[in-house]
This record gives C-alpha cells, structure tokens and sequence, in this order.
C-alpha cells in the first residue's frame, strides 16, 4: 500500500509538471506570436511608406533641361502623355528586378495616374501594381494621395488612404488597409520653359511624418487594428522609421511597437500585452538566417 502511495505521489508531481511545462511552452508560443505579428506589422508598414517615397521621387524627376541630373537605368520611366499634360500615367517598370535605396530588391511595374502637378493643391495621385514585387514579396491593390496643401514654410500635407494585399513566398498573405496624413518638407525649383518661368518641386527635405491608422488581416489570419499614438518619423535618407510608436491590437489584446530615438536602423521595441519587452528587428522574417 505504502509503494502505491509513493507511485501515485510521483504520479501526479509528474502530472503537476507536465501541465506546468505545457503551460509554459503555450505562453512560450504566444511570446513568440505576437512577437511575429508585432514584425510583421513593421515591416508592412515600412515597405509601404518605401512604396510613397519611390512614387514621390520618380514624379519629380525628370529635372528640367537646365538642371541636368544623373539617372539610373532601372526602373524605365514611361509618360503616357507628354510632360506637363495632366491628367498623365507614369509607369515604372523594374522588370525582373533592381536593388534600389534600402537595399530593397524591386521587380514588376508601378502605375501612377496623377491628375496635376505634385505641388499643385488638390492634386491627386492613384497608385496600382502590376506583377510588383519587394524581397519576394508581391504587392497588389491600390493607394491614393491628395495634396492637402503647402505652407509658407515649404510644409506639404498629404492625404494618404490605402488598401493592398501582401503575398508573401510561403504563401500566406496579409491585408493592410490606411487611412494616413503625410507630413514633409520641400525645396522649390524654379525654371523656364518655352519662355516661361515655372515652379515645380526639386526635392523633398529632412523627415517625413506620419500619422493616423490601419487595420486588416495579417499572415496569421487574425485582424488587427493598428493606431499612430506617436507620430512615425523617417528620415529622408533612411528606409526605416527611426521614432514613433504604434499601438497594435490583435483578439482585443494591445502591444506596442516603438521605433527608437531618431537613430536610422532596424531596431524596433515590442511592448506585449502583458508588460514585458522584446527588441525586434524589422526585416524580411521568411528569408532564413544565414548559417
């Protein structure tokens, strides 16, 4: 009786532990979820401010004739109409692909419908995809932009609203819808042409801001929601958010990603729902790590 005693002792110690290990490995697999949507999100987020930017620089470019510039063979730029005719397309093909700014390997094309020039207020531009791919990720959909108006100071405001789907190389996918306002500063341009002196943008300056929210479906298949509480801050020259927070909510639980202190990198902070703290870095999460 005694040893039977002793058994089903060890019995349920062995039973306490098993159920205590599970416990932990379960809490072990949700760290390591929202850790996973947490970058997710990140990266979506920085791939598609990169999308804005690349969209920006290629309407200001070409320089007028009397302020040459280098150009690069890739993308192929491709005006459906002649420059300073609007409404216009652009189309910027990367064909089967190109490393650009960040490092970021682009292929397929960008098509641009713009219905003014970019410093004219109320001047609006429709983006759509065809075949565009970033790091082996296709995007598709469309995101619009409205000039909101420039002030005094060289300030631009634009209205960003978006919604696109991310095909990720393991087949999974993601939705990511915005509703954002863009704040940059710009550097005037002025020229003739035929005789005439015209002003158009030459480059945008220093940080751009954002703010607002996004919601959609991520990889994972749960939705999210997702709230600026701290503008995002990028700078210029950089292809990462460098400050700013975003509060993320996923099956009503609220993480926190927080950017940084102005410091152009990678590097990312996770907040998880239950207080404790993870530093991520933001980068394409389906290439596996070198050996």
């Amino acid at each position: 009786m005694k040893n039977l005693k002793i058994i089903g002792s060890t019995l349920a110690a062995c039973c306490l532990l098993l159920i205590a290990c599970n416990k932990e490995q379960d809490f072990i697999e949700k760290v390591e979820a929202d850790v996973s949507q947490s970058t997710e999100l990140a990266y979506i987020e920085s791939v598609s401010t990169d999308v804005e930017e690349t969209v920006d620089e290629s309407l200001i470019a070409p320089p007028p004739p009397d302020d040459p510039a280098s150009t690069t063979d890739c993308p192929v730029r491709t005006l459906e109409n002649d420059p300073g005719v609007f409404p216009n397309t652009l189309t910027l093909d990367y064909g089967d692909g190109c490393e650009g700014p960040g490092g970021k390997v682009r292929s397929g094309k960008i098509i641009i419908v713009f219905t003014d020039s970019l410093h004219k207020e109320g001047a609006m531009r429709t983006v759509s995809f065809e075949e565009f791919y970033v790091d082996g990720v296709q995007i598709m959909g469309t995101k619009t932009w409205e000039n909101q108006g420039i002030d005094d100071a060289g300030t631009i405001t634009i209205h960003k609203t978006a919604s696109l789907e991310f095909s990720f190389p393991d087949e999974t996918s993601a939705t990511f819808n915005t509703d954002h306002t863009i704040v940059k500063s710009v550097e005037f341009l002025r020229y003739r042409d035929g005789g005439k002196w015209k002003t158009r943008i030459k480059r945008f300056l220093g940080m751009v801001e954002v703010t607002g929210s996004s919601s959609g479906v991520n990889r994972a298949g749960n939705t999210f929601e997702a709230v600026i509480v701290d503008p995002l801050v990028k700078p210029h020259d950089c292809f990462w958010f460098a400050s700013g927070v975003i509060e993320l909510t996923i099956n009503d639980e609220m993480r926190s990603i927080d950017y940084g202190d102005g410091a152009c990198n990678n590097a990312a902070v996770v907040t998880l729902p239950d207080g404790t703290t993870r530093e991520i870095n933001i980068k394409p999460f389906w290439v596996p790590k070198r050996k």
